[in-house]
């Protein structure tokens, strides 16, 4: 029988508590599918995180999120609060307010308060989304080039999950059961390096159709990696 569990809740600002080939957890039965519940997240934005001012020409800007977000609590990602840590990490997006291809470099924390760094680059006011599920960002910076435009910073509906995702089994929206029409993307194979670019090292979940609005729940069963539940080490600079 699959059942909810209790979830762990106490994961301190920049202290990192992932453990290398971690076997067992308390919310985990070996052999068992697992249940996440993911709350009621917020409906994404494309600009609460930050709001870059023009950035300057011909050289790179850098942004610290712990005094440059007057919005959120520092560089929070949040997922059903502004302003309290919940949930597993959720993804981002960055768009521009005209042309520009400028590098992108983000850096920040996971849930489990691992550092973690990941590299893109803009293309013009057309979003990009970073597959990678931060926590809490701590900067981020644009290449230089010679362009004046203005990024907004915001998150997406991509969510990230406690432990390593190996398949997907099924997904409930409002406690009700829904066809798998989100997307799932699995944790990076057993022994494949992070990079400043790849997915996610456990995995992430995108919900379809029936998507984040602050009151809709959703709630997704996976069977884990057996062993080395924390997946790979996250890339960080």
């Amino acid at each position: 029988m699959v059942t909810a569990r209790n979830y762990p809740d106490y994961f301190p600002y920049g202290v990192s508590v992932a453990v290398r080939n971690l076997e067992y957890a308390v919310d985990v039965n070996i052999g068992l599918p697992y249940v996440c519940n993911l709350g009621a997240p917020l409906a994404l934005s494309t600009t609460a995180i930050h709001v870059s001012p023009a950035l300057t020409t011909g050289v790179i800007n850098t942004f610290t999120l712990t005094s440059a977000s007057p919005i959120l609590l520092g560089g929070l990602v949040p997922h059903n609060s502004l302003t309290v840590r919940a949930g597993w990490g959720r993804g981002l997006t960055f768009v521009a307010d005209g042309a520009g291809t400028r590098t992108i470099t983000v850096d920040g924390y996971d849930y489990l308060g691992q550092l973690m760094r990941w590299t893109g680059a803009l293309n013009g006011t057309t979003p990009v989304p970073v597959p990678k599920a931060f926590q809490w960002l701590t900067s981020i910076s644009y290449g230089a080039a010679a362009d004046t435009v203005v990024v907004s910073v915001g998150y997406n509906n991509v969510f990230g999950l406690p432990y390593t995702l190996v398949q997907n089994i099924a997904e409930n929206k409002n406690y009700a059961a829904a066809a798998n029409a989100g997307t799932f993307v699995a944790g990076l194979v057993e022994g494949t390096a992070a990079t400043a670019t790849n997915a996610d090292v456990r995995g992430t979940y995108l919900p379809v159709t029936v998507i984040p609005d602050g009151t809709n729940i959703f709630e997704v069963i996976y069977q884990p990696r057996r062993g080395n539940l924390h997946g790979a080490a996250q890339f960080s600079a």
